[in-house]
């Protein structure tokens, strides 16, 4: 299953300078040839004129704005693609590759190590301190960002890209690790529920 976005931080965006000298038509072409390649499995496009002037919706106005919006692609082998953006959906597969890893061996990270390389027996010490065996009821967060993860990604029903969720489950993990939490489904519920889903990330 390809990954249906990429996230989108307006600070970046509107601080690049190479963006900051495009007209507006020029920065919404560019938008739209990022977009068209992301959902490409190379991440690129030909660098073929009529496809470029379509894609990018400039059509007859293309030649003569083009220069300024291929200075923000590099050319290889008769494609233009963008790097950040290559990276990003090179660290997005990875990440997919390692969750289906994961899945295929019931779920769970090899003996001895959590779902970010912690140690059990550092888990289990932790469960076992006081404020973590206040309640019987309780969820250390610190035994399985696994399950963390998990409990986002339902909660987020395909709305959220794993890598938001992945980083969401990486900021619970450092804000509750050795605390209590009554009922962690319905935190990571909230959680989802109430962010604001980014249009696409996108790369300067």
């Amino acid at each position: 299953m390809k990954s249906p976005a990429f996230q989108f931080y307006p600070g970046d965006w509107l601080g690049s300078t190479k963006i900051s000298l495009m007209t507006p038509e020029q920065e919404g072409a560019y938008i739209r040839l990022l977009c068209h390649m992301w959902g490409q499995d190379d991440c690129s496009l030909p660098k073929d004129d009529t496809m470029l002037s379509k894609l990018s919706r400039l059509e007859e106005k293309w030649n003569e704005n083009k220069e300024i919006i291929l200075k923000c692609f590099s050319e290889k082998n008769g494609k233009i693609f963008n790097k950040r953006l290559s990276d990003e959906k090179k660290k997005q597969n990875k990440f997919r590759q390692k969750q289906a890893s994961n899945g295929s061996k019931g779920g769970r990270p090899k003996k001895g190590l959590g779902f970010s390389g912690l140690s059990q027996t550092k888990a289990k010490k932790s469960s076992s301190s006081p404020s973590s065996s206040s309640s019987s009821s309780s969820d250390s967060l610190l035994s399985s960002k696994l399950q963390i993860f998990e409990y986002l990604r339902r909660a987020a029903d395909n709305r959220i890209p794993d890598s938001t969720i992945e980083y969401q489950a990486d900021e619970l993990v450092k804000k509750y690790t050795g605390k209590p939490v009554r009922n962690l489904q319905a935190l990571c519920s909230e959680w989802a529920s109430n962010i604001e889903i980014p249009v696409k990330k996108l790369y300067l």
